[in-house]
């Protein structure tokens, strides 16, 4: 996926994590800036990813990362949100076990 656009608005430029959803890092080409892209398995709940998205929207703190939009994209549902600059929950807890 690295090298191309998805939503017709996302460049993907590297993974920044896997697991049971994907995270990339992109250009929005829309708002021209940096963001966080996760997308999730295809034909994933849209009620628990904008539900996700919505929690995410109403928390705020230095730790909640700003939410930038939720959609679907050819059945993949997808949350675009500010990217973390101090790395990711994975690498904290391998940081403090």
């Amino acid at each position: 996926m690295i090298g191309t656009t998805f939503a017709n608005r996302y460049e993907i430029i590297a993974k920044l994590g896997e697991g049971v959803n994907d995270v990339w890092k992109a250009q929005d080409t829309h708002q021209r800036q940096l963001v966080a892209l996760k997308t999730f398995r295809p034909g994933s709940s849209t009620i628990l990813v904008y539900g996700e998205a919505t929690i995410l929207t109403a928390l705020e703190g230095e730790h909640v990362l700003r939410v930038y939009n939720a959609d679907t994209f050819d059945d993949i549902p997808y949350i675009a949100a500010r990217i973390a600059q101090m790395g990711s929950a994975e690498g904290f807890r391998k940081a403090n076990p």
